[in-house]
């Protein structure tokens, strides 16, 4: 019998990530916008390795065979800006500004 049959080793991942933009009026002439970002990571890992040998012999001195199942989670949110604008007009007069 194959080795490869006898064993498993099976890994698996999962990703997920967004960007989001906001933009709210506050007043007039007066804005905020944010952009934000989130990342997710989850990752799987399951390992057998049989105690039997190539010809399927289960009588040795110590055994060998093993498993084993590991599995890691990672988040990230993060804030990538935030910007208030401002942008009124007086009659002739232009007004803005940017402030972070």
């Amino acid at each position: 019998m194959a080795e490869r049959e006898q064993n498993t080793n099976n890994q698996k991942a999962w990703f997920l990530k967004g960007n989001f933009k906001l933009k709210y009026d506050i007043l007039k002439g007066l804005s905020y916008t944010g952009q934000f970002s989130y990342d997710y990571q989850s990752t799987l890992e399951q390992i057998y390795n049989s105690q039997k040998e190539l010809d399927g012999n289960v009588e040795r001195r110590k055994p060998l065979g093993y498993s084993r199942r590991s599995s890691a989670d990672y988040t990230n949110c993060e804030r990538r800006s935030i910007v208030f604008n401002f942008n009124q007009v007086f009659g002739k007069h232009h007004i803005g500004g940017v402030g972070f």
